[in-house]
């Protein structure tokens, strides 16, 4: 990825942090008290936010034209398949077909993050930015991964409310790739352990190996 001036990686971040701090109030943004419309407005609302994160991803790794057309053609179907299960609730391969289609979104823009950061020659601000999005990517995608086993397998997770495993599922997430552990949200079936296992493992991994990279970065040009 070529040297960022415009700090695409900002707009990355914010549309990440948006995505996660909006996304427990989304209830709020329902529609008139009719629980119909509250439920579509909320879902509705969260597909937005997610699609805007979406396109902050490709924006962030949109350093050339080839980069521009992949990301497209990665985002339209998961933008497509994102809607189609507002339309159609409950279709459990709609719901694993989004969550795939985000995923590999998500994952592209991860590596073309990773290869503009161990790239670079110089520490910039854009370049923090985009390690921190990084960050924020795999959260997201540990918890979508985690939606969609939930809602494939019924009961994988323990202490989840009903009307919000989303926004658990993305606390629980979080918690988990910082290695919190708070114990409120457990996971319960061996896939659901073996997925908070590898995301606990991967975030220690990720920042002691960043922190190393930086280092590396900042001590060549020590005076």
């Amino acid at each position: 990825m070529k040297k960022n001036t415009s700090f695409k990686c900002a707009w990355l971040l914010a549309a990440l942090l948006t995505q996660y701090l909006l996304q427990p109030y989304l209830d709020f943004f329902g529609g008139l008290g009719i629980p119909i419309l509250k439920r579509l407005g909320s879902e509705m609302f969260s597909i937005l936010l997610y699609n805007l994160t979406l396109l902050a991803a490709i924006y962030a790794t949109s350093s050339d034209r080839l980069r521009v057309y992949k990301g497209i053609s990665l985002v339209i179907p998961a933008m497509a398949c994102s809607w189609l299960t507002v339309l159609y609730p409950g279709v459990g391969w709609l719901v694993a077909a989004k969550a795939f289609f985000i995923l590999l979104v998500l994952g592209y823009t991860i590596v073309c993050l990773l290869i503009y950061i161990f790239t670079s020659q110089a520490i910039s601000l854009d370049q923090i930015l985009g390690s921190i999005s990084i960050y924020f990517l795999l959260g997201h995608g540990f918890s979508l991964t985690f939606f969609s086993l939930e809602t494939l397998v019924p009961g994988s997770f323990a202490g989840l409310s009903v009307d919000s495993k989303g926004p658990d599922l993305m606390y629980y997430s979080f918690v988990t790739l910082t290695t919190l552990g708070y114990g409120d949200i457990l996971p319960v079936s061996l896939q659901a352990r073996s997925l908070a296992a590898l995301e606990a493992v991967t975030g220690v991994l990720y920042v002691a190996i960043l922190v190393a990279r930086l280092i590396g970065l900042y001590e060549p040009h020590r005076r």
